[in-house]
């Protein structure tokens, strides 16, 4: 009687591990991809000029005070960024696909508009050429 449950228990074992082996193989290729789309990428490091879609996204953004950044700063939210877990869930309405490549790539480009846009109202607040502060 014991050696059909034993039987089952490794055969069920067996299936998780593989499960766990297949997931974990699709996320590398995942990223993977990812990686050399960056590498491809000629603009990585030029500003963008932000479009309604990356607004659209950076308004749903969570934000926090971190008082670790040196005397405060505001630090998103990394375990639910963009509202929930899942940030499939929460971008796909904005770009228009399920695409795990494409969304990955779209928050690149977040971060890349956040990045624009604070060097953009940086340079609004200095004082021209010239003139003291």
């Amino acid at each position: 009687m014991t050696r059909p449950i034993f039987l089952v228990l490794t055969g069920l074992a067996i299936a998780l591990t593989v499960a766990g082996g297949w997931r974990a193989w699709q996320n590398w290729r995942l990223l993977s991809e990812f990686y050399e789309a960056v590498e491809r990428s000629d603009d990585i490091d030029e500003p963008i000029t932000p479009s309604a879609h990356h607004l659209r996204a950076i308004r749903k953004l969570h934000l926090s005070w971190d008082t670790r950044v040196e005397s405060g700063g505001p630090v998103v939210d990394a375990s639910a960024s963009d509202g929930s877990a899942e940030m499939g869930d929460d971008l796909a309405p904005i770009i228009g696909t399920r695409d795990k490549l494409a969304i990955a790539a779209f928050n690149v480009e977040v971060s890349r508009a956040c990045v624009c846009i604070g060097t953009w109202r940086a340079a609004r607040r200095a004082p021209p050429d010239g003139a003291s502060q």
